[in-house]
This record gives structure tokens, sequence and C-alpha cells, in this order.
């Protein structure tokens, strides 16, 4: 078989991307010659040696501001749509350079708007180039995915979500396989990180008494300040404004977010956790059988499509931390952690199951047939 060359695109924003490509890029590494691509990196976001991009673009971004996405922030990210148009451009002229046979996109908005300019403007001998989504958001084009009833944001966010980064075909991810209603989609269930899953096998996950916090869209002094009357049980939270441990109350301990050995064994000994309602924590959570509530950000709609598909899994959801809602915290923690979401019941390695291999050999077999 002729050796391929795909162009591994990944958006650079968060925790979940991150970890989609670091399952997969292994993989496909076995398969064919890989070079990666990367926008979106926030500001002051530093990424270790290992995980720098072949190919780097300014992209799309956001920052946090004092409870959530900052709005003026996304409002100005407006401004930056000539620049994306430019770079869509350069990477259309990349694209004719380094003639791969295929593009993964994990919701990377440069890849995916240069391969269309690539395409508008291709030569009949110039290589077809087979591009394929494999992340969350895919999972939204399907009709057949929660919406919160509640959110005037749904029409514009589905707009967007259909248009702004196309492939050809999407591999989407969510907290259980909802119907398609399209045969260039598959919804698959959440990527586990090997990590987690050795959790499971060492049997190293208990119910300890720290109650695990990752809310990056509330400053430090803003959940001090929560959590200050709230000490019946000590909290551990993960942060990304922190650079080492910072310990401003007795029962309070924040700790600089990422993936390393202290997060796993503290995600493993937690007694409950309350988190923002990205993907990969809440499904990391629900793989874990831990009980935990779930805050969606502001200013991003597909939290608050999280928020509804966990809140049908039995997953309690609140609008927002503050003094009042943190009391309903206390309550939800004294009276129902040994409720979990429905989805939980028998063995999670079976109801999300490795499917990481499988994934790439049906990607690398599309691309073989364009090809052929």
């Amino acid at each position: 078989m002729p050796e391929l060359k795909i162009i591994l695109a990944s958006n650079l924003t968060g925790k979940g991307h991150e970890q989609r490509v670091r399952a997969f890029k292994e993989s496909l590494r076995q398969e064919a010659e890989v070079i990666t691509v990367g926008s979106g990196l926030p500001e002051g976001k530093l990424l270790p040696p290992d995980q720098q991009p072949d190919h780097e673009y300014t992209g799309i971004s956001w920052k946090y501001g004092k409870s959530g996405v900052d709005p003026a922030h996304a409002a100005l990210q407006l401004l930056k749509l000539p620049n994306l148009r430019k770079e869509r451009f350069e990477f259309a002229e990349l694209l004719r350079e380094l003639q791969p046979d295929g593009i993964w996109s994990d919701f990377e908005f440069v890849a995916c708007g240069g391969l269309q300019k690539y395409r508008e403007n291709t030569k009949s001998k110039e290589r077809p180039i087979f591009a394929q989504r494999v992340d969350h958001h895919s999972a939204f084009l399907s009709p057949f995915v929660p919406r919160p009833p509640w959110n005037i944001t749904n029409v514009p966010t589905d707009w967007f979500l259909r248009n702004f980064c196309k492939a050809d075909f999407y591999e989407g991810f969510h907290f259980k396989r909802y119907r398609t209603g399209r045969n260039d989609l598959r919804i698959n269930t959440p990527i586990i990180q090997r990590g987690i899953r050795e959790l499971v096998s060492r049997h190293e996950v208990k119910k300890g008494e720290h109650i695990l916090g990752y809310l990056p869209g509330y400053e430090i002094n803003v959940l001090t300040d929560l959590l200050k009357p709230h000490s019946s049980r000590p909290w551990i939270i993960y942060h990304q404004g922190l650079k080492e441990n910072y310990q401003p109350l007795s029962h309070v301990i924040f700790k600089p977010a990422g993936y390393r050995d202290e997060y796993l064994a503290d995600l493993g000994r937690c007694y409950a956790a309350v988190v923002t309602t990205g993907f990969q924590l809440p499904a990391e959570l629900l793989y874990l059988k831990k009980f935990f509530i779930g805050v969606p950000q502001r200013a991003q709609p597909e939290q608050s499509y999280n928020a509804q598909a966990l809140k049908e899994l039995g997953v309690p959801i609140l609008r927002r931390l503050n003094q009042r809602t943190m009391k309903i915290v206390d309550s939800l923690l004294a009276d129902s952690s040994d409720q979990l979401a429905g989805i939980c019941e028998g063995d999670m390695e079976k109801v999300y199951p490795d499917q990481t291999r499988g994934i790439v050999q049906d990607y690398i077999r599309r691309c073989r047939e364009l090809r052929a």
C-alpha cells in the first residue's frame, strides 16, 4: 500500500482538544507520515516542546473573565476574521506544497477553511485531499443531540457548527450514542485517556474526602470568597491561572491545571466534583462513576448543549455559582452524592470502550479510497 501523508490539525484552546489529539496521534503515526498544525492558542498559554505544532496559526481564541469567558474578548474575535481568511489562503498554499492525502481536524478552523479555498482553486492534476473532523463538536451536527430550550443562542450556534468548519466526514463524540440523521456523521462514546482507564484497572478509584473543582472561568479570589463559609469538606481546585499550589483557606487548595499523575490521583480519590460542562472532564467523571455538579460557562454555547445532555442523564446542573447556589451545592453534595447518572450503570469499560484504533483505521481506509 502507498505511504500516506496526513495533516493533523488541532484546536489549541482547551484540554479536551489536547487530550483527543494525544490519544490518536500515536495510532496515526503508525499508519502515515503526520504533519501537525495548530491554531487558537490562548494568550499566555505555553505549549510543552513535545506538543509544538509543525505549523502554527493565530486562528480564533478566547480568554476568561471573572465568571466565564470574557464576552468583550469574544466579541473582539470578530476583528480577527480578516486575518483568519488570510491564514486560510496561506494554508491552501501549504496544501499545494505538501500534497497530503488527508486532513484530520479536531475542530480546527484554519485547516478546514483552507481546504475549502484549496478546492475552490484546485487544478485537476492536484491530488484530492480527504478531510475528516474528529471532535466533540461534530456531534452537534445531529438534530437528535439535546439542545437547551431556554438558550437563545441555539440558532446562531447551530449555523456556526454547520458552516464554519466543514469536512467530508465527521466522527463526533458525546456522552452516549445519539442518532445522527445523516450519512457523513457518526457519534461515538467519549475517548477516555489511558491514565483514567488505568485508575480503574488498578482499583485506585475510591470515595475520599475532598471535592474536586475545575472552574477555569472563575477567578481565584471569586472562588475563595464563595468557598470561605463552606468548610464541611476540603476542596482541591485545578485552575489555569497558577504555576504552583496556592492555599488561601485551610480547607481550599488551588493547583495548576494540567494532565499529570497528581491530577489523576485527586480525580480518582475525590468524594465528588463541581466542574464546567465542557466535554472531556464530565465524560471522565461518568466513566469513573463519580457524582458531580455541572456549571456551564458563560459565552460558550456548546457548554449549554452539554449541560442539557447531562441533565437528561441525571446530572444536576447550576447556571452559575454564587452565595445562593453554593447552598444548593452543599445540599446536593450532602444528600445526593450516591445518585449517579443513569448511564453509569454496569461496566463502564463496556459502556465507554476504547475506539481509537478503529476510528483511525476507518479514516485511513477513506483516505486510500479517495486516492485510489
